[in-house]
């Protein structure tokens, strides 16, 4: 699936983040695995007020973050605005 123009271009905006298939990708790294863990659940806390999940994988202080909208089987503005947010707590 294309993304269009203009998602492509918000997507390309979006520092840390690239597009492996249908889905935006961070890797994020903490200080220590502690902080990992808390960030985890602050992203948790973020999903649940957005209604929309992504899948989160925590190994000691890296946490993976993959992020689609799995109703379209595609990236769409919801991710990139729950990619901007994570952004923010990163």
């Amino acid at each position: 699936m294309t993304l269009s123009t203009q998602l492509t271009q918000v997507i390309n905006a979006l520092p840390h983040w690239q597009v492996e298939g249908n889905y935006l990708v961070r890797s994020i790294e903490s200080a220590s695995a502690a902080e990992a863990i808390a960030l985890f659940n602050r992203i948790a806390e973020l999903a649940e007020e957005a209604n929309h999940h992504p899948d989160l994988t925590w190994s000691y202080r890296t946490l993976q973050i993959k992020i689609t909208s799995h109703d379209t089987g595609s990236i769409t503005e919801r991710d990139v605005e729950l990619a901007q947010r994570i952004n923010q707590l990163a």
